[in-house]
């Protein structure tokens, strides 16, 4: 069936630049977009016609890295760092997730929040508890979303109440790849939570599994200095914090996801940039914990695959438009009062939001031909919007928007949800 949509459109094919189109059409055929037309196409047939008249129409938002047990988390324990947060703070709640029902409820606020917020498309840890974490991919795939969903594996360096035994952890993700069996937008991904918290042979495993079935792969890199060190002394023998993964076989080319990568080794530069894995920048999680601030611009610079994510609970603000600012306002902070670096563009933090780091994924994020059609429709109606360009009523939204609260249709592979 095609399908019509007229608005005015903007969307980042690459970081460069907006691309403004006003008053158009775009013509969607089997999910994806066929055209784009100054005047309504002609031989539509059964089609359908959306007429969103002055409207912006953006790609949906995707959140590249966040922790659905962590949203009723968020705005807790800011003052602490990233150890002292997940000890004091993180296990104990996330060990709640281990009663079905206790998950039901949550992930029921989660799912609901992430749709509001329009990240239409995410990569999501789930916890340790496989039953859990499957509830958290039924109450997404209820949505209309698209996610990769992880079971987290956690054998080392946690409190017993969430800690498995490496065998157990295998089997329990075993058993969980087949429960994802049956869904159609959601698909698993492995979840080691980070270096500290896996033993070396549980990583490897979890490498063998990934290639075996050809899964994507998601966990924490560089993050904060204690981190770096305290993986060092785990792994003394490891060339790197990426060294770790890589030899075990979790940094897989184009489908692996990495979160933060503050403080990085030349080695680290290295490994990421020949596996083509996408480091996911996570800002408002970084300035909450204090743990630094990631050189965006100079990653993209260097050739670097990168993403936005909100990183909910370290990261408080779920919508993606709030991140893309942060994502902005930290580089500014990095140029201007620390000297170092250059400021990201809107123009870049918006690709990142929509269009950065899906390899996991068909081609989508932006409206070329064959792209497949996510999109979200904003209605931003204001006192004296005719007097603003299409981009700045774009900055206007990105910068004031709650979130959900100017969202009035979402689009997924040309499907409206």
């Amino acid at each position: 069936m095609t399908i019509v949509i007229k608005g005015n459109f903007i969307d980042t094919p690459s970081p460069e630049k907006f691309r403004v189109r006003e008053e158009g059409y775009l013509v969607i055929e089997k999910g994806k977009v066929r055209g784009y037309r100054d005047t309504p196409p002609r031989d539509t047939g059964e089609g359908q016609f959306f007429d969103y008249g002055d409207k912006l129409i953006i790609p949906s938002f995707c959140d590249m890295h966040l922790h659905g047990p962590q949203f009723l988390q968020r705005g807790l324990g800011m003052d602490r760092e990233l150890i002292g947060w997940l000890n004091d703070y993180t296990f104990p709640r996330e060990a709640r997730y281990g009663d079905p029902a206790y998950a039901r409820d949550a992930y029921e606020v989660f799912a609901d929040s992430l749709y509001q917020a329009g990240s239409l498309r995410s990569c999501v840890f789930g916890t340790v508890h496989r039953k859990g974490t499957v509830i958290l991919a039924e109450e997404m795939e209820k949505r209309g979303l698209a996610a990769c969903v992880g079971k987290v594996n956690m054998d080392s360096n946690a409190p017993d109440y969430i800690r498995e035994t490496g065998e157990e952890s295998l089997r329990e993700t075993v058993k969980f790849l087949d429960d994802m069996a049956g869904f159609s937008r959601i698909m698993p991904i492995i979840t080691p939570r980070f270096v500290p918290s896996c033993s070396g042979e549980l990583l490897g495993k979890l490498g063998d599994l990934a290639k075996e079935r050809d899964l994507p792969v998601q966990s924490h890199l560089c993050e904060t200095v204690q981190e770096v060190a305290w993986v060092k002394e785990l792994f003394p023998e490891g060339e790197s914090y990426s060294h770790v993964y890589d030899k075990a076989g979790l940094l897989r080319e184009g489908k692996t996801l990495m979160a933060h990568g503050i403080y990085m080794s030349e080695d680290d530069l290295d490994r990421i940039k020949r596996t083509g894995t996408a480091l996911v920048h996570c800002p408002d999680s970084n300035l909450n914990l204090a743990s630094g601030i990631m050189d965006t611009s100079g990653l993209m610079d260097g050739g670097i695959n990168l993403a936005l994510g909100s990183d909910v609970g370290g990261g408080h603000e779920l919508p993606m438009n709030r991140v893309i600012i942060s994502a902005v306002q930290s580089s500014k902070t990095r140029r201007h009062f620390l000297g170092r670096g250059r400021e990201l563009s809107h123009e870049e933090a918006f690709y990142l939001a929509t269009r950065g780091g899906l390899s996991i994924w068909d081609n989508t994020g932006c409206f070329d031909e064959g792209c497949l059609f996510d999109a979200l429709v904003i209605d931003d109606r204001m006192p004296h919007r005719e007097e603003l360009t299409l981009t700045d009523r774009l900055y206007r939204y990105l910068y004031t928007s709650s979130g959900g609260d100017q969202i009035t249709a979402r689009f997924l592979e040309g499907r409206r949800i």
